[in-house]
């Protein structure tokens, strides 16, 4: 199966609306399909590249049409977003714009945002919603380096990171982060952007950091 470098990823929730599709697909990326979001990317006239899951949500006509299209993965233990996300891992991808991974359950929606903490990707990965979008960002040796983000003056940020001993530092923000860890998982949320950008840093390698920016002002 060829794919392009940058990837579309569908999950199976509420289905966004075009305007956000539109926004965040171009020409040169693949779409990939979490089982029964396939049907639901057919019905907004968006064919599948590839799709990846269990195929317990995807009807025997959907499946028959894109049996070449199909990687079936019957791990029970792991969701299909996070079959997808490990099958694109192991190939030779840049970017994952990951989109319907929230609405419908509540459930769902934080188990897709802790998967992208709790995991190590080689490519790019951002998760995008109808209200803003979580950027998955893991900090290297150099602990100088620092992470830059497009933004604008009044936008709502929120950070989070498991790791308890990681200490970050911000730039561009309202309450900057001055040498700070985590005790709470929600303790650098509710944040705001003081400009066009703002940038963070960890002290640590190999840490997974999520920020989050709203889309509208906070």
């Amino acid at each position: 199966m060829n794919i392009s470098k940058n990837i579309l990823l569908i999950a199976n929730g509420k289905f966004p609306k075009s305007e956000l599709i539109d926004s965040v697909s171009s020409e040169n990326c693949s779409v990939v399909c979490c089982d029964g979001a396939a049907k639901k990317a057919c019905d907004h006239n968006i064919e599948p590249d590839i799709i990846i899951g269990d195929m317990d949500s995807i009807s025997p006509e959907l499946h028959s049409k894109f049996s070449d299209k199909v990687i079936q993965i019957d791990e029970q233990s792991s969701s299909d977003l996070s079959k997808a996300l490990d099958w694109l891992n192991q190939n030779d991808v840049e970017s994952v714009s990951v989109i319907g991974a929230d609405g419908l359950r509540d459930d769902h929606a934080i188990g897709n945002i802790l998967l992208l903490l709790e995991n190590k990707y080689k490519y790019k990965i951002k998760m995008i919603t109808e209200f803003g979008i979580f950027d998955l960002i893991t900090t290297t040796s150099n602990s100088e380096e620092s992470f830059s983000f497009e933004s604008f003056r009044g936008q709502a940020i929120s950070i989070f990171c498991l790791d308890r001993k990681v200490k970050l530092n911000s730039q561009g923000l309202r309450y900057p982060l001055v040498d700070f860890t985590f005790s709470k998982l929600y303790e650098a949320s509710l944040n705001i952007s003081d400009g066009n950008s703002f940038s963070i840093a960890g002290s640590k390698e190999d840490i997974n950091i999520l920020v989050y920016r709203a889309n509208e002002e906070a």
